[in-house]
């Protein structure tokens, strides 16, 4: 058994965790990596993980559990669906995590009296709940500028 099959293997087995403190973006760009550096330095007989299937599988596994049952019942299928549909559900799911988080921190959410319902591509979302934000700082605009 080449070093490939072992690293084929382990990623089937215990997938690459998406670490919380890591953007999709950068957590999708590292299992590209990996599986592009297993299918070109590593020596085996095992499947190369560079067709979609594979990647897309053990991508889809490294996201936390309630991401990936919302995924599933979004009604989207991993095995047909392109890795950008994956990353861009996933981000959605990492919005809704980090305000569950800021919710669970003392921010009590405004909460509207009509139920508001937003339908994207990537399914249908309750928009009943908001939170006035103030002295927001962003890293995307010029000198860390608070807005």
């Amino acid at each position: 058994m080449g070093t490939i099959d072992v690293l084929i293997k382990s990623l089937r087995t215990r997938p690459v965790l998406k670490p919380i403190d890591v953007s999709v973006d950068t957590h999708k760009e590292r299992i590209e990596t990996l599986c592009r550096y297993a299918a070109n330095k590593l020596q085996g007989t095992g499947a190369l993980l560079t067709d979609g299937g594979d990647k897309r599988s053990i991508l889809f596994g490294s996201f936390p559990q309630a991401w990936k049952i919302r995924f599933i019942r979004s009604g989207i299928v991993v095995t047909s669906c392109e890795d950008s549909e994956i990353t861009n559900f996933m981000k959605i799911s990492e919005g809704l995590a980090d305000a569950d988080e800021a919710t669970k921190k003392g921010v009590v959410p405004i909460v509207s009296e009509v139920q508001q319902v937003t339908t994207t591509s990537n399914g249908t979302f309750d928009t009943s709940r908001s939170v006035w934000l103030e002295e927001i700082r962003l890293p995307e605009f010029a000198n860390n500028r608070c807005i």
